[in-house]
């Protein structure tokens, strides 16, 4: 297959070898408002990891296109054999994703939000939308649903479905962009929940430890789930002090991994003025996707 050069003043030459767009696998809702710069950031995998550490975007990986809805559209002819388009044509696809119940439960929250959706499909590509000033975002939906678990049967599995349509159904026609990064977008995760359990502040110091905990799906016995989360570094701390002050990573406070207990951490608040009580969380960056509640510390 060749793509066909083109620029405004018309197609030129068969400019180079195309990428063949197949079927999605990946699902990655835009924020209102979201936009990559430019196409370099676009393909850029740390770019992809900053924005989705910050919340601008949620990877839902692993779906599987079930129907896809779009169709042109509808040409009515009239009693005298004129063709009249009526303008009513449609881009949409339903997709199902096998998930466990702690992930259906997550994912459900998202049903009717205001997002754009990149698709990323089998082949590596990703495709999203370039507007005038040269950004890219995700394709604007007008419908975005997530159903309920389906329950298991002789034919079917507890699947997620999704149903989506498209606001502008020439957005892609019209304004289309995709290009196939040197890395895995299948490999782009999404931010874990995670549990932080601080300990009382004793000279600017205080204990945080951080597991995931999965009590939807738990052990044989009946416990919890437990992981503790090592390799957290100063960045995936943020910490406020008792004036409600935001301290900086480093410079202020330091966090270090117990060498005996994975996943316990002293935060040590003496470099910027030993606090007496403030908060603290654990907060995603693009090298480490996690994120907990606030906690308060005294």
């Amino acid at each position: 297959m060749t793509l066909i050069c083109a620029n405004n003043k018309g197609i030129a030459k068969t400019c180079k070898k195309m990428t063949t767009l197949t079927t999605e696998r990946s699902l990655f809702l835009t924020v209102p408002g979201f936009a990559f710069a430019d196409a370099t950031e676009f393909a850029d995998d740390d770019a992809w990891k900053g924005y989705i550490a910050d919340g601008s975007i949620i990877p839902l990986q692993g779906v599987r296109l079930v129907e896809g809805q779009d169709f042109e559209d509808p040409i009515i002819e009239t009693d005298s054999g004129e063709k009249i388009e009526t303008f009513e044509g449609q881009r949409g696809a339903r997709y199902k994703m096998l998930y466990p119940i702690d992930q259906h439960k997550l994912v459900r929250l998202l049903s009717g939000q205001n997002f754009g959706v990149i698709y990323g499909d089998r082949n590596n590509n990703i495709k999203g939308v370039k507007l005038e000033d040269g950004t890219i975002t995700g394709f604007a939906l007008s419908f975005f649903k997530i159903w309920k678990q389906e329950r298991p049967g002789a034919d079917n599995a507890p699947y997620t479905t999704i149903d989506l349509q498209e606001e502008d159904v020439d957005e892609w026609d019209a304004d289309g962009i995709y290009l196939t990064p040197t890395w895995r977008v299948s490999r782009l995760d999404g931010v874990l929940q995670v549990d932080l359990t601080t300990g009382t502040i004793s000279v600017g110091v205080f204990s945080a430890t951080v597991k995931y905990i999965n009590s939807d799906n738990p052990n044989s016995d009946g416990s919890n789930v437990e992981r503790a989360i090592s390799g957290l570094v100063d960045a995936n701390f943020e910490i406020y002090d008792q004036t409600g002050s935001l301290l900086t990573p480093t410079t202020d406070y330091t966090a270090t991994e117990d060498s005996a207990t994975p996943g316990l951490y002293s935060i040590d608040t003496t470099a910027g003025g030993a606090i007496t009580s403030g908060t603290c969380q654990v907060v995603a960056t693009a090298s480490m996707l996690y994120n907990s509640e606030q906690e308060t510390v005294s």
